[in-house]
């Protein structure tokens, strides 16, 4: 039951996939520029396979993150939040590579992401406790906007939605919060709803406003990978048809030699 599950995710999150990939080339670099440290800023993730990756991020953790029962303040809240996310990403995307070739490992990965992102959830909780007084509703929408997204990769969509929808109450022109819900639409209601998710948000902020120009990307690229999906699937439905008729052909093949 549970590597059916794990096959299912696979194949509802090959989007997700896409996404990751693109973000990381972009922030893991950032990230490890950020920690600075003897251990860690000479560190280029570029260079690093995945699990060396995971591995310094789980010796980061294993040598930073605070005491379970310890007061965590906002700032650091902040940075293990973000920390386990990037951590989220790596997890998933080695489950992705592993899954059809060892089917356990695939499923200890994907597990190790889902814990992740569950932690993740967690400290965005606490560091939209300590935030500040002064931080504005633009602020806290970005923060639970944050924690909505690693909700919904623990699988708790429910919990997810309503806290997208308390993020945008609270600022509904706020791009972050906006984009991520985008994502999460598109994932689990599909085009047509993310497409019409992002024509209210358009028509919220107005043609003048920068945030339009980036929301009809974010939309662009989210049909474009609807269609390379498409395309995917019928080349491996192809593959599918050609192996299925290779084998009957086999199989006939064999009767004919066979003594009656």
């Amino acid at each position: 039951m549970f590597m059916q599950k794990i096959r299912r995710a696979t194949r509802k999150h090959r989007k997700v996939l896409l996404i990751v990939v693109i973000v990381l080339a972009v922030g893991l670099v950032g990230s490890f520029a950020v920690w600075n440290s003897d251990n860690y800023g000479n560190n280029n993730g570029a260079d690093m396979t995945i699990d060396e990756q995971i591995a310094l991020y789980e010796d980061y953790l294993a040598k930073n993150e605070p005491a379970a029962d310890a007061e965590v303040d906002y700032s650091t809240a902040a940075s293990m939040a973000e920390t386990y996310m990037s951590l989220r990403s790596l997890y998933y995307q080695a489950y992705y590579q592993i899954a059809a070739e060892d089917a356990d490992a695939g499923a200890q990965y994907y597990t190790q992401s889902v814990v992740a992102a569950g932690k993740a959830a967690a400290y965005y909780q606490k560091q939209l406790a300590g935030a500040p007084e002064n931080l504005n509703d633009y602020g806290k929408a970005q923060i639970i906007a944050s924690q909505a997204q690693a909700l919904a990769f623990t699988g708790a969509n429910d919990d997810a939605k309503a806290l997208f929808e308390q993020a945008l109450a609270l600022s509904p022109d706020n791009y972050d919060a906006a984009g991520k819900y985008l994502e999460f639409v598109s994932i689990n209601e599909g085009l047509e709803a993310a497409r019409a998710y992002a024509d209210s948000y358009m028509a919220l902020v107005g043609e003048s406003s920068e945030y339009y120009a980036q929301m009809e990307q974010a939309i662009s690229y989210y049909e474009l990978l609807e269609q390379l999906q498409n395309t995917t699937d019928e080349l491996q439905q192809e593959e599918n048809n050609t192996d299925d008729a290779g084998a009957d052909e086999a199989d006939t093949d064999s009767g004919a030699d066979d003594p009656q």
